[in-house]
């Protein structure tokens, strides 16, 4: 989570509190259709005429933000359009006022002629992008290809939002760099036809994972014409031969001298990062979002390819391919595009659920997180109250002879949890949505009650098809109960949700048994770190630590004498490694617990029975 909490960092700085508490009469609201929007038009079309008229940014964001604070107050939750107008204009005139070398009031002319341009580029910049070079980068292709970038609105943002600095790429001793934004604007809108998956109607979140290629444009072109079309490219990741010589002897690879490009790749062969780099290339050239995705079981890191696979008229991403045994269960990373920030891939798989949105669904979730975001700023900041101005007239009732004022919208946690949850309900593949609530759950604001009603949300919308970003979510709101036995029951419920995904299973049993010894309670422990020798050995790389724990607190308890017995029953019940490479082999459970088991035996002076084992290991793997 560490991702998530500097970016909440950061937004929270941004969301400057510029409440309007002016006070006015209020009364019941008049029965108008989209009252909120209407009156949200108006006042975004008069912020950004006189921005056009004056330049001071400064005050045009002022004014974004009070009409934000006024329709925050009193709007229903699910007034989308009117909550995605604010947030855009607001989004624009932040961005806009960050930008030092383009004309600024020539490019606010030209977005709003090109509305489908200006809310995807306003949507897709992230707090960590360098804004003024992205809208450096799209005065370049404004310039160069005028009206081409209304049609392909969402392939020009994520250009321009993800190369706003040079893309370098490292693998291994090699080094790859991206072609220049506008060859690449030209090469995807000009094979568009030819790609996978379409172009002009991607969403955003999943064309970043396009369009940071490592591979210039001849290797692009290459990759389409031998590749166009190839339902899998994960299997590319076992066409290309494991450089055994570099492996074993310690030469200098044959790709890397002769050159280090895909044909060359595809000829010579090289080790898992070559093979992940050549299928996850060929896959962006192709148009399928992919990526390198990477874990390290014990001292040895190895890399695999995700990529996104149709799955009916839906998709799926796949991280299978290239992942070794040794690698199950190993937490997978990949790397943003835009924040160059290495990522939980579970984060990359929650973007599949996009396919099949529309924009305004996916501008809504986001326009509802930047309220909640607002919100929450709000509810921080040292106001005696607050009690903004309606944007709209309230009337009173035939029958009254003087209206109720109605109140406006709380600041509290359930406000700004209630905003939150209209705008997933609205696209489940929101990410930031979804990180925002665990930064919730990780800074403690969420009640026992809240944290049971969102994590029937959490699995509801996501918990099915997402497993491992769901615990992601989960965890923390489990983590912050400081009552040990209501944590140990919601870990409890949380092993029933996923039982049937056996890494998952034995993370949960692995937390449970943390939390108990470090509370001391050494048996409850020791109960849960025993499921996960007994159950799920084979897992992943959790028993080894669960070996580890168990041994400590033996010998803390004086039963050391049964250390040895811990470590052979362990042995025993981990499969033997069958991946094909040495190097991975050595990474399997069953060497690294083999050894340990050695070391153990050689210590309590159990010389010939360490030989034995010692040979066992040496015939099935080697040294």
């Amino acid at each position: 989570m560490g991702m998530a909490t500097r970016w909440w960092l950061v937004v929270v700085l941004l969301a400057i509190v510029a409440a309007d508490v002016s006070a006015q009469p209020r009364a019941r609201q008049a029965t108008v259709a989209h009252p909120h929007l209407e009156a949200v038009s108006q006042k975004t079309d008069a912020i950004l005429d006189e921005l056009k008229q004056t330049g001071d940014f400064e005050s045009a964001r002022r004014a974004s933000d009070a009409v934000l604070d006024r329709l925050i107050a009193y709007a229903d939750a699910n007034d989308f359009e009117a909550f995605r107008e604010i947030a855009y204009v607001r989004r624009l005139v932040r961005q806009l006022e960050q930008v030092t070398d383009v004309d600024r009031l020539e490019m606010l002319a030209y977005l709003r002629s090109k509305p489908r341009l200006g809310r995807a580029v306003a949507f897709a910049v992230k707090p960590e992008n360098d804004v003024a070079a992205v809208y450096r980068l799209l005065d370049e292709l404004r310039e160069a290809r005028g009206d081409k970038l209304e049609t392909f609105a969402y392939l020009a943002a994520a250009i321009v939002v993800v190369h706003d600095r040079p893309m370098v790429t490292q693998v291994n001793e090699n080094t790859t760099s991206s072609p220049e934004p506008i060859e690449l604007f030209d090469f995807y809108a000009g094979n568009h036809e030819r790609m996978k998956f379409g172009i002009r109607d991607m969403p955003v979140e999943l064309l970043v994972y396009l369009v940071d290629i490592g591979a210039t444009i001849d290797e692009m072109q290459w990759a389409l014409d031998e590749y166009r079309g190839h339902r899998n490219v994960g299997r590319l990741f076992h066409t290309i031969r494991y450089d055994q010589n570099h492996f074993r002897r310690g030469t200098p690879k044959r790709v890397t001298t002769e050159g280090f490009n895909l044909p060359n790749i595809r000829a010579f062969g090289g080790v898992c990062a070559d093979q992940a780099h050549f299928a996850v290339t060929v896959g962006k050239a192709i148009g399928v979002p992919a990526v390198y995705a990477s874990g390290a079981s014990s001292q040895v890191s190895h890399a695999w390819v995700g990529f996104l696979e149709q799955q009916g008229q839906s998709g799926v991403w796949n991280f299978d391919h290239g992942r070794y045994a040794a690698y199950q269960g190993v937490r997978g990373l990949t790397r943003d595009p835009q924040t160059r920030q290495w990522v939980d891939d579970s984060y990359v798989s929650l973007l599949a659920e996009l396919i099949g949105t529309n924009e305004t669904q996916r501008y809504s979730a986001a326009a509802m997180t930047d309220a909640t975001i607002r919100l929450h700023a709000i509810s921080q900041a040292d106001l005696d109250h607050w009690d903004p101005e309606p944007l709209i007239t309230f009337e009173a009732g035939d029958d009254d002879d003087a209206a109720a004022p109605p109140s406006p919208r709380g600041r509290d946690l359930a406000s700004q949890l209630e905003l939150l949850e209209a705008g997933l309900r609205e696209s489940h593949g929101h990410l930031y949505g979804w990180l925002m609530l665990a930064h919730m759950a990780e800074s403690g604001q969420m009640t026992l009650d809240q944290k049971r009603r969102w994590a029937d949300v959490v699995m509801r919308l996501c918990g099915q098809r997402y497993p491992d970003f769901a615990v992601v979510l989960l965890r923390p709101m489990v983590e912050t109960v400081t009552d040990l036995h209501e944590q140990d029951a919601l870990w409890e419920q949380m092993f029933q949700m996923f039982r049937r995904r056996h890494d998952l299973a034995a993370e949960i049993r692995m937390r449970q048994g943390e939390m108990w010894e470090q509370a001391g309670e050494f048996i409850k422990a020791g109960q849960r770190y025993e499921n996960v020798i007994e159950r799920y050995a084979n897992a992943g790389p959790f028993v080894l630590e669960a070996v580890r724990r168990t041994q400590r607190m033996l010998e803390q308890a004086g039963r050391g004498e049964r250390v040895l017995e811990l470590y052979a029953h362990t042995w025993s019940q981990v499969n033997r490694p069958a991946d094909m490479y040495l190097e991975f082999q050595q990474q399997s459970n069953w060497y690294r617990l083999g050894m340990m088991y050695v070391e153990q035996l050689q210590q309590a002076g159990e010389t010939r029975e360490a030989q034995r084992a010692l040979a066992q290991i040496e015939q099935r793997v080697g040294r």
